[in-house]
């Protein structure tokens, strides 16, 4: 396989199944026509790299859209994010300290228990 055939390869396999054929014959073509007649390697990286990265291409060839949240809904989206994520820190933080108090064994020392929760804040 030559590098023409791997950069449509890579578009037309983000792509649904009944187009692929159809974008890989104009895709070839286009990529043709950039190209001068006596072309070598470098002519065809060149005209490669001028059509991009093959993910960004096939998404302009896609009839949907591929985001999840649109700008329509983004706003919404974000409040609840600020609304929902202090609740459910505020829920864990309360669930485990309700762990710690009510398994809580009296050879432990406070302070290892204070550690536990310092690592367990710390860690990602």
């Amino acid at each position: 396989m030559n590098l023409i055939d791997i950069y449509i390869q890579e578009v037309t396999r983000r792509l649904p199944e009944k187009s692929r054929a159809d974008i890989a014959l104009e895709l070839k073509s286009t990529i043709e026509d950039m190209l001068p007649d006596d072309y070598n390697e470098e002519d065809i990286k060149e005209a490669l790299s001028k059509l991009g990265n093959p993910a960004a291409l096939a998404a302009g060839y896609r009839d949907q859209p591929m985001h999840l949240i649109g700008p329509r809904y983004f706003d919404v989206y974000i409040s609840l994010l600020k609304m929902i994520l202090p609740i459910a820190a505020a829920v864990s933080l309360i669930s485990l300290a309700a762990e710690f108090i009510f398994n809580f064994n009296r050879d432990e020392a406070i302070i290892n228990m204070i550690l536990e929760l310092v690592m367990l804040f710390n860690h990602p």
